[in-house]
């Protein structure tokens, strides 16, 4: 999706410190082992922690932030001490987490949240043909359970089910694709479905290399039975066709209907792609953009920068907030998608751009395009952020915060640690512009001269963060953090420099330092 992306990778709970795991990482640890040590349970390989209540869940999550948070601590204090530099708001924060925390925000779905599925077809462990999901490695069997995982609503099962009973089990001709032999026509199936399921789209895939005469015997077969589904309208399919090496489909097909699907969210209606990355949540979804909405609310932005911004959500939902909205990506169908929304929906201050993020960001500064304070807002690949678009940032002077979603929480350390340690890269001119002096925000009010001149330009400090549960029954955690240009909030006086005084031990705000009712962040 764009903006807010779909985030599937693992991120186990571990602690990166010499001593002892607490009770919760060794829970963590135990549930995870526990749930997903049967190789054909349906919590397996997708939803590890489906065997254990929702608030034990919650509170591993929880626990996995917290370590996190501490670990930026250190490390932004051995980076600060390295660099012989004062900080403010490390003395603000103690020795435990880097800023306040307000804990993970339920998902208001747990079971059945998800509104697309990617399936595999092959065979079990009995050679049966099923559409599902892998018991374990690439080349592993098909579990048997996989379409009773507690997160699939039964409006997608119901068309798994179908296709697998209808199609992929109903000729010996067409079987489904070995991936050890590469022989074999069935590949995956992927279905997506609207707000309410009643309506979805479907992209079947299938090997390329396999015989031409099968293959559109099996497009005519497939598109017989999802053109009769009676439980959810099947509105468009695609036949995707890739070769046996490669998941890159080289050629598409929209053999039914439409590629495309309406999907509300924030009152907005998206038009979305089969293959496109959205959302899988939109409960959470939503719960995640008022954050972020929240997040840059505090500013009085002029100009939305949309980092890696795949199809424009996060811009257009905060487009009624700032004079103009700049997204950047460099999937050229993902902004082709993001102007034609934009336009859908009467957006004239959106505009989208495809290059990288760090070229995008020196182009609009050179030709004075971004108008002081710019709120960033940054949605990158669950791997963060890269090391250019980290300096490109920390460089753009006009850039005045950074909205960081991560949906990993090792991400998150790094790409907070990158934006926040000193560096002897180009930094900022170390005369504010006048326009940085009539402050706004976290800084606001703020002369120049109570800014603490010794510390170099061009970095960022942590503000607050918060953590939305958008993935039920796993390990996955989405995280949204809120930094600030250094420069506006290293006065003297370090107790401006957050909002809230709050627990070194959990980032809590609600309860006293020292009487912290969740040990080691528990």
């Amino acid at each position: 999706m764009g903006g807010v992306r779909e985030r599937e990778g693992r991120d186990g709970v571990r602690d990166d410190r010499p001593k002892k795991k607490s009770r919760a990482e060794r829970e963590a640890s135990d549930a995870i082992s526990a749930v997903g040590g049967d190789g054909d349970a349906p919590a397996a390989s997708v939803a590890p922690l489906a065997g254990h209540e929702y608030a034990l869940q919650l509170k591993l999550k929880r626990q996995a932030v917290v370590t996190r948070l501490k670990s930026i601590n250190r490390q932004l204090r051995n980076g600060f001490k390295s660099k012989k530099t004062p900080s403010a708001w490390l003395a603000r924060s103690g020795r435990g987490v880097a800023c306040p925390f307000d804990g993970v925000t339920p998902s208001p779905v747990v079971n059945g949240y998800r509104n697309k599925a990617d399936f595999t077809i092959g065979a079990d462990e009995d050679g049966v043909a099923r559409v599902g999901f892998l018991s374990g490695g690439w080349d592993s069997a098909i579990s048997k359970q996989s379409l009773s995982v507690p997160t699939l609503p039964a409006s997608i099962t119901g068309v798994a089910t179908l296709f697998q009973k209808e199609v992929v089990q109903k000729s010996a001709s067409l079987p489904p694709f070995n991936r050890r032999t590469n022989e074999g026509m069935w590949r995956g199936l992927t279905v997506r479905i609207n707000n309410d399921g009643k309506e979805c789209i479907v992209a079947v895939r299938v090997n390329k290399d396999f015989d031409e005469k099968k293959k559109e015997e099996g497009k005519e077969l497939a598109r017989s039975v999802l053109s009769a589904c009676t439980d959810v309208k099947v509105t468009g399919a695609v036949w995707e066709e890739a070769q046996a090496q490669s998941s890159v489909a080289t050629v598409e097909e929209v053999m039914m209907g439409d590629r495309y699907l309406t999907v509300m969210l924030r009152s907005l209606p998206f038009k979305v792609d089969i293959d496109a990355f959205f959302q899988v949540n939109l409960g959470a979804a939503e719960l995640l953009l008022s954050h972020a909405l929240t997040f840059a609310s505090r500013y009085k932005a002029n100009t939305l920068l949309d980092v890696c911004c795949g199809t424009g959500i996060f811009g257009m939902a905060m487009a009624k907030m700032v004079k103009k909205v700049m997204g950047v990506d460099t999937s050229a169908e993902a902004i082709e998608g993001a102007r034609d929304q934009a336009k859908h929906l009467h957006l004239d201050n959106c505009s989208f751009e495809v290059a990288k993020a760090e070229e995008a960001l020196e182009k609009w500064e050179k030709e004075g395009q971004l108008e002081w304070p710019c709120v960033a807002i940054c949605d990158p690949p669950r791997c963060g952020l890269n090391s250019a678009v980290v300096h490109a940032l920390r460089k753009c002077k006009q850039v005045k915060s950074i909205i960081l979603i991560s949906c990993g929480a090792d991400a998150m350390v790094k790409d907070v640690v990158a934006l926040c340690t000193p560096e002897k890269a180009p930094t900022l001119s170390r005369r504010s512009p006048t326009s940085m002096q009539s402050g706004g925000g976290g800084g606001e009010g703020k002369d120049a001269a109570e800014v603490d001149r010794d510390l170099p330009l061009g970095f960022f400090y942590p503000r607050t963060v918060t953590a939305i549960d958008l993935f039920p029954h796993t390990p996955h955690v989405e995280t949204v953090t809120l930094l600030e240009r250094s420069t506006l909030m290293m006065a003297d006086n370090p107790t401006d420099v957050f909002d809230v005084d709050f627990c070194w031990t959990c980032g809590g705000s609600d309860h006293k330092r020292g009487e912290c009712p969740n040990k080691d962040g528990e």
